[in-house]
Order: C-alpha cells, then structure tokens, then sequence
C-alpha cells in the first residue's frame, strides 16, 4: 500500500510536470515478457530471468510481482537502465521489494511511438533439489496507476509471456576408483563431469592428483562458453600449434576472443602444464569476453590474505586479485599460513573445484 501511495504521488508529480497528449487516454496493452538465460538446467543451478517492457502510451506507474512456482526458488532481483531507456520510455525510477517490481514514470504517447521494448530489469532463481518437470515463471497483480485523471488503477491492460524452465533429473552419477568422493574435492570432479567440462581417462580414472596441460585447459574452457568451435577448424593460432590436432579449434578460438595471446615467442606453450596463475589468468581473461568482470575496490584486502602473494608474476596479479575476490580460489592452507602458490601447477581435482566455484557463485551469470 505504501509502494501505491507513493507511485501515485509521483504520478501527479510527472502530470503536472509533463503536458499530456490526447493518444493518452488510450489504454493500449502493454507487454511484459520474462526471458530465462536457460531454458534446461538442473537442481541446483541458477537461472537469471530478464523483464522487458513494451512501450507504454500513458504517464503512470507499474506494479507486479513474481509468481514463482513449486521447484523454483526465488534469489534476488536488481534492475537496470539501459543506455537511453529514459529517452525511449520515460521511466524515473524502477524500485525492487523483495520477488517485486515497481516502475515509476512510464513514457508519454510520444515517446510510445519511438520506444521499443527494453530490458528493464532481472531476477535470479534456484532449481530446487530433486525436483524435475517444467515450470513457468510469471506475474501476478499487476496493476498501471494512470497519471490520467482521475488517476485510475488499471488492472486488464498487461499481456504476460511467461518464461518456461525445465529442470531435469540429476545426471547419473560416475563414479572413478581415484576420487574420494567425501573429500573437498569430491563435489567438484562429480559437478565437472556431469556438466560436460571434464572428462576421466580411457583407463576408467579421473587422475585426481594429475597435472593439466594448457592447451587441455583451454578446451575446458570452451566447453564451458558453449561457442561454435568448427568454425576454428583447421585455422591457424600459435606457432607450436599443428592446425589438425584435436586442441586446435580451441586454441584458435582462444586466440580470437583474447583469452589467450600464448607467449612473446608466438607459441602457446602446447604439452606445458598448467599453472594456477596462468589459469587465473585465462580466466579473469574469459569474465572480460563475457563483460563479467569488474575492478576490485579495495586490492590490498586480498593481497595481505596470502603470505605468497609477492610470488605472482606482474601479469597475473590483476587476474590473482579478481579470482579471489570471486571466490574462484581461495589458496592453500600451510602450517597455519595461507598460500595462493602461483607457480604450482594446477592439478586436476583444483580445476574441478575451480569451476564449481564458479558454477556455485554464478561468477559468470
């Protein structure tokens, strides 16, 4: 009731700041579309839903909320202006309670004839534990407080698009002779190889301990984006890079999308394995591809966390620091001290953990 009585106070406000067109009194319908990031996931992940708006003909307000159904459950919600929503919309101000939304100050008719529909804002939601079928994520009492004298709330005025979820049934579990799988990896490998990031020997083994060389890291990685790599096929990337191997479409597109420039000699470093600061790197590398990454304010919180973090070669420092923060790692714990080492090459249960970290904290969302 508050949220109603101040939207309808802004209302009068934007009336009497705006001159009015008579295309306003014309209740044309408004459509809200809600836009999941993936439309078959599983428990445990978590799907960010996107809202768009229609253009609005009338000066008023809108609000709604989340109707999230059995198997979902709701996270959080922000929103966002997009680069002149203003100019196109007229919104004032959009305004999240918790699973709610309420936009202020919807655009004149004018505007309606140059407007388009625009992301406005997004949700997030968790897919619930053993729980699989289809979903639909909507909205319920929704209601346009006009800016039209007398001012009438309006409730049949919206058509909703809602977005549709499947979640599937856990993948079967696969289990290697080498994994532990109570200890702090365990999770990690289980995650790594049912979402198709990782895979075991031909043996039946997972090498738990095992080193990781970088250009098998690499095709982690994109698997993990999910990009066509055939259109790398039989390009040319780095000078130690045979165009027909079965890495080469990966380093190829590494090298396309920046997140990977190899070494200053042109070669990428094939049969080198991997080192945590180098896989840091590649992907603080990745988060900027993604428009995923941003500075951490305060770099010297994390710096003194670690009695090795003078080790970290320059290039990777910013990477280290990004990491971090993310919770992509969090170092080594040694006689009671905490290490990042840098230069340690990564084994094959710390790369697992690495992206479940990254799944479990939607690094990447």
């Amino acid at each position: 009731m508050k949220n109603r009585i101040v939207s309808v106070l802004l209302c009068i406000a934007l009336f009497i700041a705006m001159p009015l067109s008579a295309n306003a009194l014309n209740y044309q319908s408004t459509a809200i579309k809600l836009t999941p990031d993936n439309e078959s996931v599983y428990p445990g992940d978590t799907i960010t839903f996107s809202v768009s708006l229609s253009p609005v003909a009338e000066l008023g307000s809108i609000q709604m909320q989340l109707s999230i159904p059995n198997g979902l459950t709701y996270v959080s919600g922000s929103f966002s202006f997009a680069s002149g929503i203003q100019d196109k919309l007229g919104f004032d101000y959009l305004y999240w309670t918790e699973s709610s939304l309420l936009i202020n100050g919807v655009a004149s008719a004018k505007d309606y004839q140059s407007g388009s529909d625009t992301t406005v804002a997004s949700f997030k939601c968790k897919a619930n534990s053993n729980y699989n079928g289809t979903v639909q994520v909507g909205l319920k009492n929704l209601e346009f407080a006009s800016c039209v004298p007398p001012y009438n709330i309006i409730t049949p005025r919206f058509t909703v698009q809602s977005g549709t979820v499947t979640v599937n049934k856990p993948k079967q579990k696969i289990y290697f002779p080498d994994v532990n799988y109570s200890a702090w990896y365990g999770d990690s490998v289980d995650y790594a190889v049912n979402a198709g990031l990782m895979k075991g020997y031909s043996n039946g083994y997972f090498g738990t301990s095992d080193g990781i060389q970088r250009q098998d890291f690499v095709i982690i990685l994109a698997r993990l984006s999910g990009d066509d790599l055939s259109v790398y096929v039989g390009k040319r990337s780095f000078k130690d890079v045979d165009p027909k191997a079965y890495f080469a479409p990966a380093l190829a597109w590494a090298k396309d999308k920046g997140v990977s420039n190899g070494y200053n000699d042109g070669s990428f470093g094939v049969g080198r394995k991997v080192t945590r600061e180098q896989i840091m790197t590649f992907l603080c590398n990745y988060a900027k591809l993604k428009d995923k990454y941003q500075a951490v304010q305060n770099p010297n919180a994390i710096k003194t966390m670690f009695s090795d973090f003078g080790n970290i070669s320059a290039y990777a420092v910013e990477s280290a620091i990004w990491a971090i923060y993310n919770g992509v790692i969090s170092g080594k714990i040694i006689g009671g001290k905490k290490y990042v080492s840098p230069t340690a090459n990564a084994q094959r249960c710390e790369v697992a953990t690495m992206f479940y970290n990254i799944h479990n904290n939607g690094v990447f969302d």
